[in-house]
């Protein structure tokens, strides 16, 4: 998967929370959020 579009991922995330509760997805929660999915598919590509 290229990183735009887990970027269109993220944000269709952060999109999901925004909708199902008034909690905002702080920038730390964001920034682990990149690095489970860039980690994660490092991890694929071995």
């Amino acid at each position: 998967m290229t990183p735009l579009l887990k970027m269109g991922q993220i944000l269709k995330l952060i999109k999901l929370k925004n909708k199902t509760g008034p909690q905002i997805v702080s920038p730390l929660q964001l920034n682990n959020l990149i690095k489970k999915l860039f980690s994660s598919s490092e991890t694929n590509k071995a």
